[in-house]
């Protein structure tokens, strides 16, 4: 069986690529895994850290064909691509400095007279063969960061990409397996999805860390049995924007970048955004003039800051969010291509046109070429309004819904109330309500002053609540791959 990769944009078929549906084969990747494991678990650092800065050095010499790679499976804009690239650069050099400075610790255990003569030190060590599953939006940087600290800590990594985006997954192995052919470091595995629960049950690995939706990986944790997982799921981002913001220009800028750049496809883009009554028309009349230069093009122009969405059943679905808030009275404050509105209804059947406005040669991609929205929520009764797919499901789409508040605390509250916490991010100039912003907000990563879409490569990065557990993040993720062995010495 073969796995047919389609260039979102074009429709046109960019590979076809083997799709591992025998249980034997998944059994012999990870019997393969297992046997390399004797030999990286103790692997020098040197040799690891060389390893990972050979990945980072090849990617910038191949930046270009690794761009316009994950630019034509993915649909992401090129100028993106590019960026992606030299994230997953900083990625593995970050990988090969773990590599050299992961310690354990000297334990004191002098304590009492009895162990006055024991010394104690806690070691790190590899877990065993992991197991990652990576999601279509970032091809190469969501793989990089299962692929880096795995490399780091001495394990190697059996790796499902995305069916949508298998090629550029596939060209990093290649590369790795260039750069260190005796040794099976990465080994990317298309499969189907029996064939992927095979691999999450397999009590060989010794750890699963995966990315994507948070159906799928509460299952995964369900069927992963007895060994760790780390789960980044969905997230619905909220951003709490006051009346004291201390730059509203730069505030509407980096908002609107984060709403609609990438077509909305990732899982801290912006989707909740609260606005302080007093500063909301203002604000929201800069959004919507700055959001008119933000219009679905081809990925493969510099100048182009949306493509098109991944496929047309996410084009449906962003559709069919939209479509529910408008009907329940929500108030669309633009239309396709930027076009500003005055926040007056719009009918549905106006906003299914504007969403389906994809023509693909042979059908399949119809429907994925979503203009931006802006929603105003507040016309829809406040019990209706928590109750929308826009507010309580991850949109992963260019759309984001406003909301006004009057109170600092409230709107805390109502970023809250969801069963999503990834991150979310505030804008005011006071320390006070940043302290508590800091304090009462429910999420994994709070951002002062910019938007919840702001991740740097090597902090740690992860959600609470059904937005998952565990963190990435280099470091963080070397961390959670190893485990603390303990050595004693009683001294004579």
């Amino acid at each position: 069986m073969s796995l047919r990769v389609v260039n979102p944009w074009t429709g046109d078929e960019l590979a076809t690529v083997p799709l591992t549906t025998a249980a034997a084969a998944a059994d012999r990747a990870v019997a393969r895994a297992v046997e390399a494991f004797a030999k990286t678990r103790i692997a020098p650092r040197y040799v690891r850290s060389e390893l990972l800065e050979g990945i980072a050095a090849r990617l910038v010499e191949e930046r270009e064909t690794f761009a316009a790679l994950l630019s034509a499976e993915a649909g992401k804009p090129i100028a993106a691509a590019r960026v992606e690239v030299d994230r997953a650069v900083t990625t593995f050099r970050l990988g090969a400095e773990v590599a050299r400075t992961l310690v354990g610790e000297q334990i004191p255990l002098d304590g009492t007279a009895a162990t006055a003569n024991v010394d104690g030190y806690a070691l790190r060590a590899p877990r065993g063969p992991i197991l990652g599953i990576s999601p279509f939006n970032f091809p190469l940087n969501l793989v990089a960061h299962k692929v880096a600290p795995a490399l780091a800590v001495g394990a190697p990594i059996v790796l499902k990409p995305a069916p949508q985006t298998p090629l550029t997954a596939l060209k990093l192995g290649a590369l790795v397996s260039e750069l260190a052919p005796e040794t099976p470091w990465l080994q990317v595995v298309p499969c189907e999805i029996a064939v992927a629960e095979q691999l999450v049950a397999d009590d060989r690995f010794g750890y699963v860390t995966f990315t994507g939706s948070d159906a799928v990986g509460w299952k995964i944790k369900e069927n992963a049995g007895k060994k760790p997982v780390c789960l980044e799921l969905g997230g619905n981002a909220a951003a709490i924007v006051h009346s004291d913001l201390p730059d509203r220009a730069a505030a509407v800028r980096a908002l609107v970048a984060s709403a609609f750049g990438y077509a909305g496809q990732t899982c801290i883009k912006v989707q909740r955004l609260f606005l302080h009554e007093e500063i909301a028309a203002p604000f929201l009349a800069e959004f919507v003039a700055e959001m008119a230069a933000w219009t679905v093009a081809d990925p493969a122009d510099p100048a182009t800051k949306i493509g098109p969405v991944i496929d047309a059943r996410a084009g449906a679905r962003i559709t069919a969010l939209v479509a529910e808030a408008v009907e329940a009275g929500a108030r669309p404050f633009a239309t396709a291509g930027g076009v500003a509105r005055d926040g007056g209804p719009t009918s549905t059947g106006a906003v299914r046109e504007l969403a389906g406005n994809g023509v693909a040669r042979d059908g399949e991609l119809a429907g994925n070429r979503i203009a931006p929205q802006l929603l105003d929520l507040d016309p829809v009764p406040a019990a209706r309004r928590q109750r929308l797919g826009v507010v309580t499901e991850e949109i992963f789409g260019p759309v984001v819904v406003v909301e006004r508040y009057r109170d600092f605390t409230d709107a805390i509250a109502r970023v809250n109330a969801s069963r999503y916490g990834l991150q979310a991010a505030v804008f005011t100039d006071s320390n006070t309500r940043i302290y508590e912003a800091i304090r009462d907000l429910h999420v994994g990563g709070v951002v002062v002053n910019d938007a919840p879409s702001l991740r740097l490569d090597g902090m740690p990065y992860g959600g609470v609540k059904d937005s998952g557990l565990g963190r990435e993040g280099v470091r963080a993720a070397a961390l959670e791959m190893t485990e603390t062995k303990m050595v004693l010495f009683r001294r004579r």
